[in-house]
């Protein structure tokens, strides 16, 4: 079965253009889907290593916050890891990836699963990776894409034509970004929206990812191997009877696209129907599918108004917006039925009522190199949480690249030089960023800051040659996580400037949150310039932060319950902030900044001051603490003997009979003719 998209287009065509070479790209395409044909010819898999020891994800849409944390948290989970592939398209050696970009892959792939409420502890089985490498490889080094490829292909191999029967396929695109295209699953050959189907087939344990990056002229491939040769088998449990995408509940709009499905094992769909309400209006939708050869059976419609030719982003929303959906006519077992949901699209980077943030409480001083007791506002679904101690300094240099890469981390096509002499506004050097290749390049400054209400970044810019999909970008995210927000963009003209401009970006919204920055020249689609020459792409220079502190000498430690200790070095000004662990261990963002001031004081001392007294059965143990301070955490520990084991003695009561000297523990537990007790600081 052939992909008929683009099925010659193997190198970037070109054309000359004011004597700069303006280079095209194929947009990335998918094939059709593989078919249930296909599917039922796959042996039951005979080895015990496709199933997961893996419990996987499971998440509760219905709940905003919860839908708002699994997808900051593990949506973007090692979407930067670099790929590793050390093989040659040119060559025909199908190398390998990496194991945290596979990995990466994976995770994209059960997120999904997770949110559509199937199963969500896929495996990635080796050699399915094996042979879904050769067929990347193949479909790379072919500029096309087709489940049975010939014989006298370049670069084939007879177990990459296996895997091509057995995948998902896609050109333009690898890695997580391929898995992103089989849930839209754009082109007019996808309006049965197969590979979304096959990628959320209840019955499917096992997968694996193959991936060739786009280099030399060739173009980008992911194969992602979907059949286990449980097609058929008895159905596990999911989240509803069906499955929707988008499903019920709150979902974020990065991962809203303008097909909708719903699918229903074994119904018929040949009379049903869709409507669509957003605020009481209704919203005008059209029926595309109603093939039922992928996967399980399911519906089809997309959104008038939006294209589904190629990838389209779904609008960022000013604010939640709820669609009503009732699917009519739907025929199980003989009887026609109704079904109606709900579903939220939402910015994930947008609190609302329910969020709840892991503020950091405690006294505003700390002594150094003593312990201090800070303690976290627990959170709604954490599995655990992180906490983080860093020295916060005003921001007072300029970066305009005099000190080469040393505060920044480059992600850019080799090939060109990111320092450059030329242009440049002030100083021996700027930064360059170009599109050699047509991927993202970007500088992402290496410390996380943290803004107050008047802060700004200033830098100088100069966007020479670049059309209209190259677009230079400031993006900010909360620290830890890679979900970044533009702040300030401009797209080309192929008109260049011809000098250097001051920008200036306001970073108010951030307030009192750490953050990181980065400069990204984003590809977004099209023709693009691929020269590095002086002129052409983007030039920066005398970047500066007004009204920011960095955040320096961070130490992050994790917590066994909600409580921390912070123990600081030396005097000074520290940010102490908190995050919650979700999923078992995946971070959401760090809350907001708790400044604390750090002090060198007098370390505190206990004393008794009297006998111990008995009454009504409980102990009294009296003492006072010399060199008291707010926050001091005092705990009574008791043992049967001197040498004995010491526990602490959580059920006892703590009294204070003179505020910030004597205090008095209150305990009836052990012998009250013999014990020993001591008072421990913290």
């Amino acid at each position: 079965m052939r992909g008929d998209a683009v099925g010659s287009a193997r190198r970037w065509a070109g054309a000359w253009l004011g004597g700069l070479l303006l280079s095209g790209q194929a947009a990335g395409f998918l094939g059709e889907a593989p078919d249930a044909f296909a599917a039922a010819a796959v042996a039951a898999p005979p080895r015990v290593a496709l199933a997961s020891a893996d419990p996987g994800f499971v998440v509760q849409p219905a709940s905003r916050e919860a839908s708002r944390n699994f997808f900051n948290a593990v949506y973007g989970a090692g979407s930067d890891a670099e790929s590793g592939w050390n093989g040659s398209v040119a060559g025909c050696q199908p190398g390998t990836t990496s194991p945290e970009f596979r990995e990466a892959v994976r995770r994209r792939v059960n997120f999904y699963r997770a949110m559509a409420g199937v199963p969500a502890a896929i495996a990635f089985d080796a050699d399915y990776e094996l042979r879904t490498q050769r067929a990347a490889l193949m479909m790379s080094a072919n500029g096309t894409l087709e489940h049975y490829p010939p014989s006298n292909w370049s670069c084939y191999d007879d177990g990459g034509a296996e895997a091509a029967r057995n995948s998902n396929l896609a050109l333009g695109s690898y890695g997580v970004s391929a898995i992103d295209g089989y849930v839209e699953d754009y082109g007019d050959d996808n309006a049965a929206v197969g590979h979304r189907r096959w990628l959320f087939y209840p019955q499917t344990r096992a997968m694996g990812t193959g991936d060739v990056p786009g280099r030399g002229g060739y173009m980008p491939a992911n194969v992602l191997w979907i059949f286990d040769g449980r097609y058929g088998t008895a159905r596990p449990a999911t989240r509803e009877p069906f499955v929707a995408w988008p499903p019920p509940g709150f979902v974020p709009y990065p991962i809203v696209y303008p097909r909708w499905s719903f699918t229903y094992p074994a119904a018929d769909f040949s009379a049903a129907s869709v409507s669509m309400w957003s605020n009481a209006v209704a919203v005008a939708v059209s029926i595309e599918s109603q093939t039922q050869h992928f996967g399980e059976n399911t519906l089809v419609w997309h959104l008038d108004g939006m294209s589904t030719e190629g990838f389209e982003p779904w609008p960022k929303p000013a604010q939640d917006t709820a669609f009503h959906v009732e699917v009519r006519g739907v025929v199980v077992d003989g009887i026609s039925r109704e079904f109606s949901y709900d579903v939220t699209v939402f910015d994930p980077q947008v609190t609302a009522s329910d969020t709840v943030w892991p503020v950091v409480s405690g006294p505003p001083q700390a002594a150094v190199l003593q312990h201090n007791t800070y303690s976290v506002a627990p959170v709604p679904t954490a599995t655990g949480y992180q906490w983080r101690q860093s020295r916060a300094t005003t921001w007072s240099r300029t970066e305009g690249a005099e000190t080469g890469l040393s505060a920044w981390q480059s992600r850019t096509s080799p090939g060109y030089d990111v320092l450059v002499d030329h242009p440049r506004v002030s100083g021996s050097r700027a930064f360059h960023l170009a599109h050699v290749e047509p991927v993202e390049q970007s500088l992402t400054l290496t410390l996380p800051l943290l803004p107050g209400p008047q802060s700004q970044l200033e830098f100088q810019s100069r966007l020479g040659y670049a059309t209209s999909g190259q677009i230079a970008q400031v993006e900010v995210a909360p620290d830890g996580l890679g979900a970044w927000t533009v702040v300030w963009a401009q797209a080309g003209t192929e008109d260049p400037e011809n000098t250097f401009y001051r920008r200036t970006v306001s970073l108010s919204p951030f307030a009192g949150r750490s953050i990181r920055v980065r400069f990204s020249y984003h590809y977004a689609w099209g023709a693009y310039y691929p020269q590095a020459d002086a002129g052409v792409g983007w030039h920066l220079d005398d970047i500066r932060f007004t009204g920011v502190e960095e955040l320096v000498e961070s130490q992050t430690g994790t917590m066994t319950g909600t409580a921390f200790i912070l123990s600081p070095p030396q005097a000074g000004t520290y940010a102490l902030e908190a995050r919650a662990l979700v999923q078992g261990g995946f971070p959401v963002e760090w809350g907001p900044a708790t400044r604390v001031t750090a002090l060198i004081l007098p370390v505190p001392k206990v004393r008794w001051v009297a006998k111990p007294s008995l009454r009504d059965g409980a102990i009294g143990l009296e003492f006072e603490v010399e060199n008291h301070r707010a926050g001091l955490v005092l705990q009574l520990w008791q043992a049967p003997a001197i040498s004995g084991t010491w526990e602490q003695d959580a059920a006892a009561t703590l009294e204070t009979v003179q505020a910030g000297l004597r205090f008095r523990f209150v305990t009836g537990r052990g012998n009250p003719d013999r014990g020993f007790y001591k008072v421990r600081i913290d």
